[in-house]
């Protein structure tokens, strides 16, 4: 459950108590980061809320503190109804994303979505980022050309790791194409992002 003390005292917060407007770009990210954050330790939605769509899910959202900076709430719906969303659709299959999910709904880490592409929008029956199978069962992603490139603003590094939930055409090692799958990828480590990874 939720602490009502703490969900009453968000208003109050010096973190909320002026605009983000005067401050350098990258200090407006950063704040909106930890508004996200103090909103979402306020309601402490765990898995099961999360999996469940429980009612504490649905107050968040339209809890007027939402109002004060928009960009803390878009970062905040992305992480809670499409990153974590993603993670709980496929938990109890991939357990090992467990810890990455408690992460994020601590808000350790951001997490992001990524399957709009540059020349396809939303129309991800023609997506073109592959991932390619290898032989150790791991894959490759790649983005064969600047229009296959993702578009997803929030993903350049904020102070926290970044990870996202990035859809791409799977394809066997044989060549066999498998169809659009979503695949967990780290994109920065907080500070830079990692190696064969651009945000532009």
């Amino acid at each position: 459950m939720p602490s009502e003390a703490r969900i009453r005292a968000l208003p109050s917060l010096s973190l909320f108590g002026f605009s983000n407007e005067e401050l350098p770009l990258e200090d407006q990210v950063k704040r909106s980061l930890e508004r996200a954050k103090a909103v979402q330790n306020a309601y402490s939605l765990t898995e099961r809320d999360i999996k469940t769509l429980s009612p504490d899910f649905w107050r968040l959202h339209p809890d007027p503190i939402m109002c004060l900076d928009p960009a803390a709430t878009t970062l905040l719906t992305i992480q809670l109804n499409l990153f974590a969303g993603s993670l709980v659709a496929h938990i109890d299959g991939q357990p090992s994303h467990r810890s990455l999910l408690e992460r994020a709904l601590r808000f350790e880490v951001s997490g992001q979505f990524c399957l709009t592409e540059v020349d396809h929008g939303i129309d991800a029956i023609n997506i073109e980022t592959t991932a390619v199978g290898q032989p150790d069962g791991s894959f490759i992603l790649d983005t064969p050309h600047s229009g296959a490139a993702k578009f997803m603003p929030p993903t350049s590094p904020c102070g926290i790791p970044c990870y996202a939930v990035v859809f791409a055409r799977a394809i066997q090692p044989d060549g066999t194409d498998c169809g659009v799958r979503g695949f967990v990828v780290q994109l920065t480590d907080g500070h830079r992002m990692v190696p064969g990874v651009t945000s532009r």
